[in-house]
Protein backbone atom coordinates (compact mmCIF):
# COMPACT_ATOMS: atom_id res chain seq x y z
CA UNK A 1 0.00 0.00 0.00
CA UNK A 2 1.38 3.48 -1.06
CA UNK A 3 -0.27 6.88 0.86
CA UNK A 4 0.05 10.52 -0.41
CA UNK A 5 -0.97 12.41 2.96
CA UNK A 6 -1.75 16.42 1.98
CA UNK A 7 -1.88 18.89 4.32
CA UNK A 8 -0.13 22.54 4.78
CA UNK A 9 -0.53 22.15 8.45
CA UNK A 10 2.53 19.88 10.05
CA UNK A 11 0.82 18.39 13.01
CA UNK A 12 -2.11 17.38 10.86
CA UNK A 13 0.54 16.02 8.32
CA UNK A 14 2.17 14.33 10.75
CA UNK A 15 -0.54 12.53 12.82
CA UNK A 16 -2.11 11.57 9.72
CA UNK A 17 1.70 10.13 8.48
CA UNK A 18 1.65 8.35 11.44
CA UNK A 19 -1.81 6.32 11.25
CA UNK A 20 -1.54 5.47 8.08
CA UNK A 21 1.64 4.49 7.88
CA UNK A 22 1.33 1.43 10.31
CA UNK A 23 -0.39 0.29 7.08
CA UNK A 24 2.21 1.02 4.03
CA UNK A 25 4.60 3.16 2.60
CA UNK A 26 3.73 6.72 3.36
CA UNK A 27 4.66 10.30 1.46
CA UNK A 28 3.85 13.46 2.76
CA UNK A 29 3.06 16.85 0.44
CA UNK A 30 2.42 20.77 2.29
CA UNK A 31 0.93 21.94 -1.25
CA UNK A 32 -1.39 21.08 -3.66
CA UNK A 33 1.55 22.01 -6.68
CA UNK A 34 4.01 19.66 -4.50
CA UNK A 35 1.19 16.86 -4.21
CA UNK A 36 0.71 16.83 -7.86
CA UNK A 37 4.38 16.54 -9.08
CA UNK A 38 4.67 13.56 -6.76
CA UNK A 39 1.47 11.61 -8.11
CA UNK A 40 2.30 12.45 -11.57
CA UNK A 41 5.64 10.91 -11.38
CA UNK A 42 4.06 7.87 -9.36
CA UNK A 43 2.05 6.90 -12.30
CA UNK A 44 5.17 7.25 -14.43
CA UNK A 45 7.39 5.06 -12.22
CA UNK A 46 4.00 2.48 -12.38
CA UNK A 47 3.53 2.94 -7.80
CA UNK A 48 0.33 4.44 -7.67
CA UNK A 49 -1.06 5.37 -4.26
CA UNK A 50 -3.74 3.49 -3.13
CA UNK A 51 -5.22 6.56 -0.85
CA UNK A 52 -4.82 9.88 -0.76
CA UNK A 53 -5.91 12.63 1.77
CA UNK A 54 -6.36 15.73 1.06
CA UNK A 55 -6.49 19.38 2.86
CA UNK A 56 -8.52 22.04 1.27
CA UNK A 57 -7.04 24.76 2.28
CA UNK A 58 -3.18 25.00 1.06
CA UNK A 59 -0.81 27.55 -0.45
CA UNK A 60 -1.22 27.49 -4.58
CA UNK A 61 -3.09 24.96 -5.87
CA UNK A 62 -5.91 24.21 -3.15
CA UNK A 63 -6.85 20.60 -2.07
CA UNK A 64 -10.21 20.95 -4.44
CA UNK A 65 -8.29 22.22 -7.67
CA UNK A 66 -5.69 19.55 -6.84
CA UNK A 67 -8.42 16.82 -7.01
CA UNK A 68 -9.80 18.29 -10.29
CA UNK A 69 -6.45 17.77 -11.56
CA UNK A 70 -5.93 14.35 -10.25
CA UNK A 71 -8.82 13.10 -11.74
CA UNK A 72 -8.19 14.69 -15.42
CA UNK A 73 -4.81 12.73 -14.84
CA UNK A 74 -6.24 9.63 -14.11
CA UNK A 75 -8.53 9.50 -16.99
CA UNK A 76 -5.68 10.64 -19.07
CA UNK A 77 -3.62 7.70 -18.36
CA UNK A 78 -6.21 5.14 -17.54
CA UNK A 79 -4.58 4.18 -14.28
CA UNK A 80 -7.06 2.76 -11.73
CA UNK A 81 -8.01 5.28 -9.56
CA UNK A 82 -6.96 5.73 -6.17
CA UNK A 83 -9.52 6.20 -3.31
CA UNK A 84 -9.29 9.98 -2.34
CA UNK A 85 -10.62 11.55 1.23
CA UNK A 86 -11.11 15.41 1.75
CA UNK A 87 -9.94 16.14 5.63
CA UNK A 88 -10.33 20.08 6.29
CA UNK A 89 -11.75 22.31 8.63
CA UNK A 90 -13.16 23.80 5.71
CA UNK A 91 -16.85 21.60 5.79
CA UNK A 92 -18.64 23.92 3.86
CA UNK A 93 -21.80 22.63 1.95
CA UNK A 94 -20.09 24.06 -1.37
CA UNK A 95 -16.69 22.32 -0.59
CA UNK A 96 -18.36 18.84 -0.30
CA UNK A 97 -20.69 18.97 -3.53
CA UNK A 98 -17.31 20.27 -5.25
CA UNK A 99 -15.10 17.25 -3.81
CA UNK A 100 -18.59 14.65 -5.11
CA UNK A 101 -18.58 16.18 -8.96
CA UNK A 102 -14.58 15.30 -8.36
CA UNK A 103 -15.35 11.64 -7.59
CA UNK A 104 -13.83 11.98 -3.85
CA UNK A 105 -14.68 8.97 -2.06
CA UNK A 106 -14.99 10.68 1.52
CA UNK A 107 -15.25 13.86 3.47
CA UNK A 108 -14.46 14.14 6.77
CA UNK A 109 -14.13 17.56 8.78
CA UNK A 110 -11.25 18.54 11.34
CA UNK A 111 -10.77 17.32 13.81
CA UNK A 112 -11.35 13.70 12.51
CA UNK A 113 -11.69 10.93 15.15
CA UNK A 114 -8.52 8.15 14.51
CA UNK A 115 -11.28 5.71 14.58
CA UNK A 116 -13.95 7.67 12.14
CA UNK A 117 -11.02 7.39 9.67
CA UNK A 118 -9.73 3.94 10.30
CA UNK A 119 -13.31 3.45 9.44
CA UNK A 120 -12.91 4.71 6.29
CA UNK A 121 -9.82 2.08 5.37
CA UNK A 122 -12.12 -0.59 6.51
CA UNK A 123 -14.59 0.47 3.90
CA UNK A 124 -12.26 1.22 0.93
CA UNK A 125 -10.94 -2.44 1.51
CA UNK A 126 -7.54 -1.04 2.38
CA UNK A 127 -7.40 -2.69 6.12
CA UNK A 128 -9.24 -5.22 8.25
CA UNK A 129 -12.09 -4.68 10.89
CA UNK A 130 -10.65 -6.07 13.46
CA UNK A 131 -8.07 -3.50 13.39
CA UNK A 132 -10.01 -0.83 14.35
CA UNK A 133 -10.89 -2.51 17.55
CA UNK A 134 -7.65 -1.91 19.32
CA UNK A 135 -7.64 1.76 18.13
CA UNK A 136 -8.15 5.10 20.29
CA UNK A 137 -10.40 7.64 19.34
CA UNK A 138 -7.65 10.43 19.35
CA UNK A 139 -8.11 13.44 17.45
CA UNK A 140 -6.46 14.87 14.71
CA UNK A 141 -6.06 18.45 14.14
Amino acid sequence: MRFLVVDDEYIALTKVVTILSQFGSCDAATSGDQAYTMFSMAIDEGKSYSLMTIDIQMPGMNGLEFLKKVRKLEGKVLTLPCRKIIITAAGYSTNVIIAKKWQCDAFLVKPVKKQLLLLKLVEFGIIDRKLTDTISNENLS
